[in-house]
Formats: C-alpha cells, structure tokens, sequence
C-alpha cells in the first residue's frame, strides 16, 4: 500500500501573462491550415518544432498525392518559416509518440503508414530517409528515442499470442542490432516508453491482456537492459515518460476518484503527485499526459481539473507545467493576454530544459486570427521568475479569467505525494488495475480526446 503524504504550502502566484503563446502549425506567410495538427515535438531548444498536419494548403515540399492523409511540416520560430519534409509516402500519424526530434534536431524520426506501418530516421541537414525498421517489418512503429537518437524504441506486430507484446531496442551504430523486450506474461503494451540516454533504462506502459470492458488493469515497468530486471513503478498507470538519466519517470495514476499525474524519483525511491493544488492535494479533475524534460526539471501534463491555478473557470482540459526545483504550476495553454483557452488543449511535449512546452489545442483565442475551425499546434514558453506578482484576468470569447501558477509539492518533502513502500519484488513485479471504468470514466478527457483528430 501507498501512503501519501499531503502538507499545505504557501503558494506564490504568478502573471498570465508572464507565458508567451504563438501557434506554430501557420505557412511561412502566417497563412492558416485547412486542416488539423495532430501532433507536434520540439528541438531541444525548442525553436524548431516538428508536427504532423493534414493540411493541404501548406508548402508541401512532398509529392502532391501524399496530401490525402498526414505530412509531417518543420516550424522554425526563429525565422518563421514552414518547411514540408520529403518523406515518405501516407505518412500518418496521428498517435502520441509517433514523431520525435533528437534534441540536436539533426535528425527527426517518425512512423509511415497507415494499415502497414514502419519507422523511419530524416536527416534535417540533406533530407536523406532511412529505413530503421526491418526490412521484413511492415507492422512498425515508434516509440521513442534516447537523445541523440543512436537508441530507438519500435513496437512490433507479430501477430497472434505474440502481438504487441514486444518492445525493440535498436542501437544505430550496430548494424542489425535489433534488442527484444518482451511485456510479463499476461501483457501487451499500451503505447507510452521511453530509453534514458545511454540505452539502459527502458520504462514503458502495459496493460492486462485479460481486461475486460468493467476492469481495465495497466501497469508501468522500468526494465533495465545491463541486469535483464523488470521492476514495476505504479500498478494504475496508462502512460509513462522519462528524463534523459532515467531518474525521473512521471506516469498516469487511475487510482479513484480521478486520474493524477505522479513523478517517480528512483534514486530516492519517493513519489510526488504533481498535478496539485496549492495545498498539495490532488487536482479535482482528469489528469494525464506526462512530459518529462530532459533533464527531469519541469513535467508538462494535461488537466481538467479547475484547482491547480487560481482562477481556472474555462471548464476546459488545460495544458500544464510543474517546475520540479520550484514547486510551482504554470497554466501554459493561455493567450499572450492572459486569457483562458475556450477549447481542450492536449499532448504536451517538453524541450530539453523545460522552458517550451508543444501542444495540440481546439482553442480559437490563443493567438489572434485563429479563424480556421481546426486544431492547431501551439508552441508557450515558461516565465521565467517566480517572484509573487499579482494574477492577471483576461476576456475573450469563451473565456475566463484566470492565474497561472500555484506551488504543489517540493523535493524536500513539505508537500506532495511521499511513497513509503512500493510494490516491488524479485524478478517481474507488476500490479493491478487501470482502475476499471469507474476511474478511467474520469480520464477520459484526457487519454481519448488526446489521440487526434481530425475534424
């Protein structure tokens, strides 16, 4: 059993306006999509961002056939331009996971396909596409990547017993070097992983093949690949992410009355429940969606909850930041105004020290000329002070006024979520339960809308 440990803090507030929004899935000429974003994933500095979009009116750069699904488009921030990358053809994708940029930008991965699919690395510098699935795959797709990209996650479909129930590790510079991990038996995954920079650590999501439509048992498992131990982080939990050291692994936690966001310190061995309030308790709404920086300083999550920040009357999901050091929340899918988003915003991605977070929002009022009836990807960069000033308010259609920022919990312990035991043991551990319906009723929000969209 796990005790948490919830202790109230003096909280700090902060501007709305302190974050600074711009849409980022716009043509070099500020021209707007005719379609959806899907996904999007900074560069380490979080001036370039990647995204899948469906539409068809941006500089394609790609054969003109390949427009009747999704293209994957590169925004540079700096000098505001749209670039369309050459890859290759019906390059769907449209799940959280499927795109990812090394933190050099150098080189940008992404699954193609859509009934078959498989992985691909595109070198920014020439445009050159590499192949990383097999040659016989054609039911590949990726999971993730360690930080310079010489590590790559793929879940494989075999088929039958076997189905999506192995994760392969490939090791770039070996050729052929193709490292299975299978799921514990009884299990298949779910489609959330991560790979810590040197390759060693892989955490990655799964879930009781014998769910049923009233109980839905997942599980979180860090395996390590130098002692072949699986161990298992949380017994509810959908959805995992990771820093670069594979120190700090945040997940989803199903445990009733409603879905929370937790972060998992594994050299203290201690939890942390990040989506609080103020007072360190968990928010009363849906959270989920962990984004976990590279250096493990900030975690980005989505939340219906409207008590995490001063002021959240939207009724909306919300794209959230934790500052880790600081114990301080920020509201980021907000206007340069400080005006509340009038729509769900969803799938967060964190750069590499955390100051940007990429998200996906319905919102027509974060920026200003969003007339396109589409979701768009939305780049917000983090204040950067702390000092208490006073909340802002803001209006606009189908906003709210709201604050940004609340403190939740500390590495020192004064507040948060503590575990005193975990549920470990010798070889494979594992636990029970997405929660069932009842628990996952309330993620909804969060883990369905997220798996985008297009209108």
């Amino acid at each position: 059993m796990r005790t948490l440990l919830l202790i109230s803090v003096v909280v700090p507030w902060l501007s709305a306006a302190e974050v600074a929004t711009e849409r980022v899935s716009v043509g070099s000429s500020g021209d707007q999509g005719n379609n959806a974003a899907l996904e999007a994933n900074p560069r380490g500095d979080g001036q370039v961002v990647a995204m899948t979009d469906s539409s068809s009116n941006f500089p394609p750069n790609v054969p003109s056939n390949a427009h009747l699904n999704t293209d994957v488009f590169v925004r540079d921030r700096i000098h505001g331009t749209l670039t369309g990358l050459q890859v290759a053809y019906d390059s769907s994708v449209s799940r959280r996971g499927q795109l990812r940029f090394t933190a050099d930008g150098s080189i940008l991965f992404y699954t193609m396909g859509d009934m078959q699919t498989s992985v691909w690395a595109y070198r920014m510098s020439d445009g050159t596409n590499t192949r990383i699935s097999a040659a016989s795959s054609n039911q590949e797709s990726l999971l993730g990547i360690s930080a310079t990209g010489r590590y790559v996650l793929t879940r494989v479909y075999y088929g039958g017993t076997t189905d999506n129930r192995v994760i392969t590790v490939i090791d770039r510079t070996i050729t052929g070097s193709r490292d299975p991990i299978e799921v514990p038996a009884g299990e298949a995954l779910n489609g959330t992983a991560a790979v810590s920079a040197d390759g060693r650590i892989v955490a990655y999501s799964s879930y009781a093949i014998s769910r049923s439509v009233t109980s839905i048992v997942s599980y979180v498992h860090i395996y390590d690949r130098t002692t072949h131990q699986t161990t298992t982080i949380d017994t509810t939990a959908p959805e995992v992410a990771m820093s670069d050291d594979g120190r700090w692994v945040a997940y989803t936690d199903l445990r009733a009355p409603t879905s929370h966001v937790v972060l998992r310190d594994r050299t203290a061995g201690s939890d942390r429940l990040v989506s609080a309030t103020g007072a360190g308790a968990p928010g009363n709404g849906a959270s989920g969606q962990p984004s976990v920086s590279a250096d493990g300083s900030a975690i980005a999550y989505v939340s219906a909850a409207s008590d995490l920040v001063v002021g959240d009357s939207n009724g909306h999901a919300d794209v959230f930041r934790f500052d880790r050091a600081a114990g301080v929340t920020h509201l980021m899918s907000i206007s340069n105004a400080g005006v509340a988003a009038n729509a769900d915003s969803s799938l967060p991605e964190l750069n590499a020290d955390g100051t940007v977070v990429v998200y996906v929002s319905d919102a027509t009022n974060l920026v200003s000329g969003d007339t396109n009836g589409f979701a768009d990807a939305f780049a917000s960069t983090a204040p950067i002070s702390a000092a208490p000033v006073t909340t802002t308010t803001g209006a606009g259609t189908g906003s709210s006024t709201t604050g940004t920022s609340t403190t939740g919990s500390s590495d020192t312990g004064s507040t948060g979520t503590t575990a005193t035991s975990s549920p470990t043991s010798s070889g494979n551990t594992r636990g029970c339960g997405l929660g069932g319906v009842g628990a996952a009723a309330a993620a909804v929000l969060t883990l369905s809308m997220m798996r985008r969209r297009e209108r």
